[in-house]
């Protein structure tokens, strides 16, 4: 006679192998005052390249229509948001602060900019350490401070580097959401997520990337478990009863905007100046992403 208790088949994972499915990467760098040297100087490179005579050109259309807007009185703004743009109306607000305090010249008003893609040269390190360790986060902290791309738009008057640096605080409040998930971690990925809708439309592509991050892991999860329940991640990480509630929460706060969306999606069904992109469209974002075609060839060899 046995004893009664099940054996776990030779197959099977250990539940602390379960544990570790959710859990974020720890840094594996051997030499962590070397990192301490180098994610400075890092962040001082990138500081200089978008620091670098951001005043130098005149404002083209666009700079000149978000001072315009953003010089308005602040309870004006959404309106003319409404009327004159395309994007949600939290970066108008934030340079409308910004202009009273700097003014509304080129240098002063491009400062903006610059700080948040300096921001998301930390953002970019920061998520890098929590999904992969430490010498990925240094290879993910360089190519966003030396990208022509992101160093582009961190000289421009415009939300990109907001938008940017929101989408990556995003994920990185996502990612311990999935890893321990206590109240402190909802609030933050409630507030950041709903600022990021208030940055840019586009942004609901990074909170779909998330939902079906959140999908895989779940899945996977309930391959592995063995248990009628599945097993607590480091103190309890979101099931799906939590995640829709989360979810709500974003969307409510975002919900005095979206008749305005609804009217600019019928705007530009009817027309609009940019043109239907073609197949080669893709290659060319991607390739402006990377920096160059040749940068977008060694990165796809690298990742595989």
């Amino acid at each position: 006679m046995g004893s009664g208790k099940r054996k776990r088949p030779a197959h099977q994972p250990t539940r602390e192998a379960i544990e570790t499915v959710a859990a974020p990467a720890q840094g594996k760098s051997p030499w962590p005052r070397v990192t301490s040297l180098v994610l400075p100087l890092i962040l001082i490179c990138a500081a200089g390249v978008r620091l670098h005579h951001p005043g130098q050109a005149s404002l083209w259309y666009d700079e000149a229509l978000t001072i315009d807007i953003a010089s308005q009185p602040l309870g004006d703004i959404p309106a003319d948001v409404r009327a004159r743009e395309q994007i949600p109306p939290l970066y108008h607000i934030l340079m409308h602060a910004w202009i009273d305090a700097f003014g509304d010249q080129e240098t002063a008003a491009r400062l903006p900019s610059a700080l948040f893609g300096l921001a998301a040269v930390g953002a970019a390190f920061a998520l890098g350490r929590s999904l992969f360790g430490i010498r990925e986060a240094l290879a993910a902290a360089t190519l966003a401070a030396l990208s022509g791309f992101q160093v582009y738009y961190s000289q421009e008057a415009r939300p990109y580097t907001l938008l940017l640096l929101l989408s990556l605080v995003s994920c990185l409040a996502f990612v311990r959401l999935i890893g321990r998930a206590n109240w402190r971690d909802r609030l933050f990925y409630i507030s950041v997520s709903a600022a990021l809708l208030w940055t840019h439309i586009y942004s609901v592509f990074v909170i779909a990337a998330q939902h079906l991050t959140w999908l895989t892991w779940r899945w996977e999860r309930r391959k592995l478990s063995t248990d009628a329940e599945p097993p607590k991640v480091r103190g309890g990480a979101i099931n799906a009863r939590e995640w829709i509630i989360l979810n709500a929460a974003v969307a409510i706060l975002f919900a005095p905007w979206i008749p305005t969306l609804i009217t600019w999606f019928q705007k530009v069904a009817g027309g609009f100046w940019i043109p239907t992109l073609g197949p080669g469209a893709i290659l060319t974002t991607y390739s402006a992403y990377a920096g160059s075609t040749v940068m977008l060839m060694a990165l796809t060899i690298l990742a595989l």
